[in-house]
């Protein structure tokens, strides 16, 4: 689920507080400070790992190996001043994201169309659906989840309950998806009397904020 940015920015200056008091003492640590010293380390790979997106260049420093603790400790807690950075000027989504989200909305303003100047509910409730299960699987392979199972596709009802365990969105998300899938499939069966074309028009708004809030 995304983190609040206000909330990853008072966690960030925690830890870097923390960094900060460890480096003053450096020349003069004690066998209790070298315990805190490998806490702060332990602290800054969590962090990373919470806070950075998933397949950033942040999360790769993850991987070095080091010879000393303090080389460690220089080198994550330059990844967490720039992390938090990039958290301070909203530069953490990608360009490949922001191109997704506008043609999430590309296509969500066709469906808008297609209901308000058309008046036709059902095609405009499957592509709105068309672009909500695109954009799951987008969101499954940004979060490293699988989108296939036993060679074949996985249903969007899956890559859904696979997203919330993956700590994507929360449950109410995974429920609201879930009522969108059914307007969706309503749709695809011809079985016109189970929606409205409010709910589609509600569905339709509903996805514009999805898609831009978790982006993929």
């Amino acid at each position: 689920m995304p983190i609040d940015k206000q909330v990853a920015l008072t966690q960030i200056d925690d830890v870097l507080g923390e960094w900060s008091q460890v480096q003053q003492r450096m020349d003069s640590l004690s066998d209790g400070e070298e315990i805190h010293e490998r806490t702060v380390i332990a602290r800054m790979r969590a962090l990373i790992t919470r806070l950075a997106p998933p397949g950033s260049a942040y999360i790769s420093i993850l991987r070095n190996q080091y010879g000393n603790y303090y080389d460690e400790m220089l080198d994550l807690a330059g990844v967490v001043q720039a992390l938090r950075a990039d958290y301070r000027t909203d530069c953490l989504q990608s360009f490949r994201e922001l191109l997704n989200t506008e043609l999430c909305s590309d296509f969500l303003g066709m469906a808008e169309y297609i209901l308000q100047d058309e008046n036709l509910k059902q095609p405009a409730a499957v592509l709105a659906g068309g672009v909500l299960e695109e954009h799951l699987r987008k969101l499954c392979n940004k979060y490293g989840v699988a989108t296939t199972a036993n060679g074949k596709p996985k249903r969007a009802d899956t890559m859904n309950s696979d997203l919330r365990t993956a700590g994507c969105y929360g449950l109410n998300e995974q429920k609201q998806v879930v009522a969108w899938l059914g307007i969706r499939n309503s749709a695809a069966h011809a079985k016109y009397d189970e929606f409205d074309e409010d709910q589609v028009r509600n569905m339709i708004g509903g996805l514009r904020d999805f898609t831009s809030k978790y982006s993929a």
